[in-house]
């Protein structure tokens, strides 16, 4: 958790962001974006916030996969992230993010998206580091922030994704208060079943 993400193009917001990256811009997939994917990211640059392309997912020390989540509570500590996460912090913009619970009396599970009422755009905490070697074009990589399950979020599963509203983005990125937001309960979320 989280495991996978949407980037839907048509909103205004996402579609500004997209067009701010670019000749990167050709490099974003859309639609469902799964660990390893380019997306966008939003991070602190001299002139306030800027687009960047970024992988999902921190390379793995034994090269098999990605890390593509650290949880909130102990990513300060852990050599792995301790120092990305003071230095780079980000913020992933999204349409929503996935999760799956299991139908009673089966072994099928429903996919859920899951969104803010009235926004367009949810923000998900996170940080990146540099990739070495570059991979799918970007030298950049990120993962995303999670923290235990607030009400709205636990009858699906036990954690959840870092949320950010979108006035909160700047002190994120700047670094103002990291504590507090990595030991906060995030705001409610919408679950809505979505296609497989």
């Amino acid at each position: 958790m989280c495991g996978r993400f949407n980037i839907d193009p048509t909103p205004t917001k996402m579609r500004a962001i997209l067009d701010a990256l670019g000749p990167q811009a050709s490099l974003i997939k859309t639609g469902d974006i799964y660990p390893g994917d380019v997306a966008p990211v939003l991070a602190l640059a001299t002139e306030g916030m800027e687009a960047r392309a970024m992988s999902w997912g921190f390379p793995r020390w034994d090269g098999r996969g990605v890390v593509f989540n650290a949880r909130a509570e102990t990513a300060l500590v852990k050599p792995m992230f301790r120092k990305a996460l003071r230095a780079c912090p980000v913020v992933v913009p999204t349409t929503g993010f996935y999760e799956w619970k299991t139908v009673p009396g089966s072994r099928k599970k429903e996919k859920y998206l899951f969104r803010r009422e009235g926004e367009a755009i949810l923000y998900l905490a996170g940080f990146a580091e540099n990739l070495e070697p570059p991979r799918l074009g970007v030298t950049q990589c990120f993962t995303i922030l999670t923290t235990d399950a607030n009400e709205s979020m636990a009858p699906y599963h036990d954690r959840m994704p870092l949320l950010l509203a979108a006035e909160e983005c700047d002190a994120w990125l700047s670094g103002q208060g990291r504590e507090k937001f990595l030991g906060r309960i995030p705001f409610a979320v919408q679950a809505k079943a979505a296609d497989v």
